[in-house]
């Protein structure tokens, strides 16, 4: 299709739409288009990287820093670059992007047409359409002509749970189409030729790369690499099980010298070792769910991550800092020997030495049961709270380490985890959260015997020569135990609330809060000083020490990271540098200047932290994922966002900045605490509600930057439905139970009160001070208009319908509704408009039945109302208006098919917020009459200017 065919075919589809839509008002104000990263692909000459996320694709240098955007119209999901050319496509066609000045980019061309997988090379491009390889001619971005197509011989129903995929190396183009690969010859573009093909389609073929005489592809869990030194006749090389006792998940591969990089959704990023293709080896792995997308350019592996953005990783190191993958629960280091719980067959104790030049050295190992181990000099003990005991070790000779007998006394059940074990040659300690502190001489190792307890709630334990160390309640106490029988307190602190763990070295101590650090002079136990504090922006997990600095393992949102703050003056504490991490780590260790990290399945990982300034070797390029809620107040928008592609698992809210509706930009985040996901946020001053499977949650919105979480209230039944959060005046109104409506008071903002139920309720809305609420029943469904003020005698009346009702609205007078019925295993919608002026008995007074592509989310539609519309979201296929300015007669006004799907919208005085999934934020804006012909009226229509 030619550019003269493309324009007058689009010039007849707006022509035609403006006449339909003559009255529609509406016009796209602005899109913030940074959905959930998807795509990446780079210019290594250049240093270039280019990033899809959402309706937008960004061009980054190599330290991702932003040079230019360039606004798709729809998701981005394919990348491919020739020279200085970048094709963007996603299902319904593509368009080329000069990228001659990254910092500028600009169109030079586009092609409709369905496309399922693309590769360009050469000015050709090479495009998948079920079933059927189009070739096409692109070198004149205007007039992009096929010139040659192949078939393959695959049943179509094959297609239907398989991934298609192509590349495209020397002449030979390779594709995965219904689980089967095939090998073509593109040597002559125009007359393509098949020459073999591999797998039976039934084994699950996904990722593919291709170099030299090899070609990888993932087959189920396992890397298969296949031999095409004779095209014709493909042949296995090796098969590899990536990753120990692990169920990947391939979406991309990268072959880049010897190393093939994974992107693996189920559990991140996998560098393996092919330079023996005979025996692949896994290098490293870094753990970020739902990794999609890996591109390498010889200095730095650069993967999206759907929920996090784009990460740019050092790759010097080709292992990632991991030493074995192992799975590794628990480390302890004493004096160069470091103890680590790692489970192969068994859990085993290993004892290693370890060095700030070496590998570790395996000295010994132990069969254990247990979850926690710490080390003195000659002894090591691990800890089991499900069978509540200790193994103790006598390690004087680390290649021979032998047990000496366990100590077992219920009340090692209740062990805190966070510094809860101490031991030193000749005395046991471990804190519980309800009954102190236990003190167990192990002078005679092969018989431990108790000697004497700290009572009271203690968190934590560490012992100095006779003085012991503990948090209890607020505050750091220090207590003599020259006699732990007749231990004395000799000093205490008062260091705050909500402090989780502390450490001691010298005469310095440091106590950590959940963001914050104190260090506390204790030189004179009996008088201690706090002497320097810092706030961090990591939600602190772990903390360890080494020289002048410290060493934090937080997170901050998406992000896992080790922050060094330099306290050579405590009087001015400061960040000194910090490296992202792997997420999965339960617990490390420092000594000369290396990290000693048990990383839980992903194995046992060391990080060189000697130059503190430069541990910037992975950064991020934050994109937001699946926006799902969205909400307008006082010129911000507040948006949930979930880090999956269905909207299962709900991260957190973002806060942007509306002033400029054109120029939307994100000022803040909250990440939802496990169990505390709200997918429905509404906002009401500066504090923002939402309701998770534990009650109404509130929020502090104040100072948007930083939102806070203040509590929780408790709902009489746990919530089986999330998505009704409704505000009127000082109350709150919940979807509880099934068919329940909590109500709580919030006149005191930040402390919400339950007040009472309303039950039997299908769906509920708000108008002002009343209500309406439906019930479906077997025959029919009732309609109650309720006074708030009244709540204890609702109007009702019968609705005889025997649809479902999906989604409601009410505008004082009319109740709208959107129902649904089967119809041969499809459902079937329309729009209703109820006149309730008699709320005892309504009447269907206008329907509108919708087209069979009206797809509600799971979830169900949303009806929101403004002047003479209702706008229908919450559905796969756009926004949709309908007109009710003749309530007996609706009619659907528009569909405005937006870049993603619109999961919700928010509408202010003057504009409409949608949340768009991964496409973003889009706005709609009402167009201004034109002053000399006010009957003129452009369309509105959300149609792409490019395609």
């Amino acid at each position: 299709m030619n550019k003269k065919t493309i324009f007058v075919m689009l010039i007849s589809i707006l022509v035609s739409l403006s006449q339909t839509f003559a009255d529609d008002l509406f016009e796209i104000k602005s899109r913030w288009p940074y959905g959930s990263a998807r795509v990446v692909i780079g210019d290594p000459m250049r240093g270039v990287v280019f990033l899809g996320a959402g309706g937008a694709v960004v061009a980054l240098d190599q330290a991702l820093n932003q040079l230019s955007m360039f606004t798709f119209p729809r998701v981005v999901e394919h990348l491919s670059l020739d020279v200085n050319r970048l094709y963007v496509s996603d299902a319904a066609g593509f368009c080329a992007i000069d990228t001659k000045n990254p910092a500028a980019m600009t169109l030079l061309g586009t092609y409709s047409g369905a496309i399922d997988a693309i590769s360009f090379a050469g000015g050709v491009a090479y495009v998948m359409d079920g079933t059927t390889l189009h070739i096409l001619n692109a070198e004149d971005a205007t007039a992009i002509s096929i010139i040659g197509s192949l078939s393959f011989p695959v049943n179509p129903e094959a297609l239907r749970m398989a991934h298609t995929q192509l590349t495209l190396t020397n002449n030979l183009l390779y594709v995965i189409v219904g689980n089967t690969l095939f090998v073509v010859d593109v040597s002559s573009p125009a007359h393509p030729s098949l020459l073999s093909s591999y797998g039976d389609g039934q084994e699950e073929l996904k990722a593919l790369a291709a170099s030299g005489n090899l070609v990888y592809i993932g087959i189920g869990q396992n890397l298969e690499i296949l031999d095409l030194s004779k095209p014709s006749q493909l042949s296995s090389v090796s098969r590899h099980r990536v990753g120990p006792a692990h169920f990947p998940d391939f979406q991309s591969f990268f072959v880049s010298g010897n190393y093939l990089y994974i992107a693996d959704s189920s559990e991140g990023l996998w560098v393996v070792d092919v330079i023996d293709p005979f025996t692949p080896r896994d290098l490293g792995a870094f753990f970020s769910c739902c990794a999609w997308d890996v591109y390498h350019d010889g200095k730095r592996i650069y993967f999206t991550v759907l929920n996090q953005g784009l990460l740019a990783l050092d790759s010097t190191d080709p292992t990632l800092g991991i030493y074995t993958f192992e799975e590794t629960s628990d480390i302890s280091i004493s004096k160069g020997i470091a103890g680590v719980l790692q489970w192969t067959q068994q859990e085993r104790l290993q004892l290693m030495r370890i060095n700030k030049t070496d590998p570790p050295q395996i000295l010994g190992s132990l069969p254990v049961n247990g979850m926690r181990v710490k080390l003195s000099e000659k002894r090591a003990c691990v800890a089991d709270i499900f069978r509540a005991t200790i193994a103790l070790f006598d390690i004087s000779n680390p290649s021979m380490p032998v047990q000496t007998a366990v100590y077992e006394d219920g009340s090692i059940s209740g062990l805190t985890f966070n510094q809860g074990l101490f031991i030193t040659d000749t005395l046991l300690a471990y804190s519980t959260a309800e009954n102190g502190i236990y003190f167990i001489d192990i002078s005679n190792p092969t018989q431990p015997i108790q000697i004497g307890q700290l009572l009271g709630k203690k968190n934590g334990v560490h012992i100095e020569g006779s003085m012991l160390y503990t948090l209890q309640d607020n505050e750091l106490v220090f207590i003599d135990i020259t006699n732990p029988g007749q231990s004395q307190q000799i000093g205490a602190i008062n260091v705050g609330q909500n402090n989780r763990g502390f450490k001691v070295w010298g005469d310095r101590a440091c106590v950590y809060g959940e963001t914050s650090c104190q260090i506390i002079d204790i030189s004179n136990p009996a008088a201690p000083t706090t002497i320097g504090s810092i706030q961090t922006d990591a939600t602190i997990l772990q903390l360890e020490h080494e020289g002048t600095y410290i060493y934090i393992f937080g997170k901050i949102g998406d992000f896992y990271k080790i922050k060094v703050l330099d306290i050579s003056n405590p009087a001015d504490l400061h960040q000194a540098g910090e490296l992202i991490s792997n997420q999965n780590v339960s617990e490390f260790g420092i000594e000369e200047g290396r990290a000693y990290i048990a990383a839980g399945h992903m194995g046992f990982k060391i990080l060189d932290l000697s130059n503190v300034e430069k541990l910037t070797t992975i950064q991020p390029y934050h994109t937001p994922g699946t926006l799902v809620d969205i909400c307008y107040a006082d010129k911000r928008l507040y948006a949930v966002c979930d880090s999956g592609l269905d909207g299962s698992w709900i991260k957190g809210f973002y806060s942007f900045q509306a002033s400029n509706p054109s120029s939307i930009e994100i000022i803040g985040f909250y990440e939802f605490k496990w169990g505390h996901e709200c997918p429905v946020i509404r906002v009401s001053g500066d504090f923002a509600y939402g309701q998770s499977n534990r009650g109404l949650e509130a929020f502090d919105v104040s100072n948007p930057a930083k939102p806070l979480y203040l509590t929780t209230v408790a709902q009489p039944v746990q919530p089986s439905a999330l998505n009704t959060v409704l505000i009127s005046g000082q109350r709150i109104y919940l979807k509880g139970a099934s068919d329940t409506i909590d109500i709580f008071d919030i006149s005191s903002p930040s402390a919400p009160v339950y007040l009472r139920s309303m039950e039997r309720i299908n769906q509920f809305t708000i108008h002002e001070t009343t209500a309406a609420a439906s019930f479906q029943s077997e025959a029919n469904t009732e309609i109650k208009i309720i006074d708030l003020a009244n709540l204890q005698n609702p109007r009702s009346g019968n609705f005889a319908n025997s649809e479902k009702i999906e989604a409601i609205a009410y505008d004082g007078r009319y109740v709208f509704l959107i129902t649904s019925k089967a119809v041969e295993l499809q459902n079937s919608y329309a729009f209703r408009i109820l006149d309730v002026t008699i709320p005892e008995s309504p009447s269907q007074i206008g329907v509108y039945a919708f087209a069979s592509s009206f797809s509600p989310f799971s979830a169900g539609p949303n009806i929101h109302l403004a002047g003479n519309k209702a706008y229908i979201s919450g559905v796969q296929n756009g926004l949709h208006v309908i007109d009710i300015s003749t309530p007996a007669n609706p009619k659907e006004k528009k569909i405005y098919d937006t870049p993603g799907d619109s999961y919700q919208i928010s509408l202010s005085d003057e504009n409409i917020y949608i949340a768009d999934g991964r496409g973003g934020i889009a706005v709609l804006g009402e167009k201004p009459i034109d002053p000399i012909n006010p009957a003129k009226k452009n369309s509105g229509c959300f149609i792409s200017t490019i395609f």
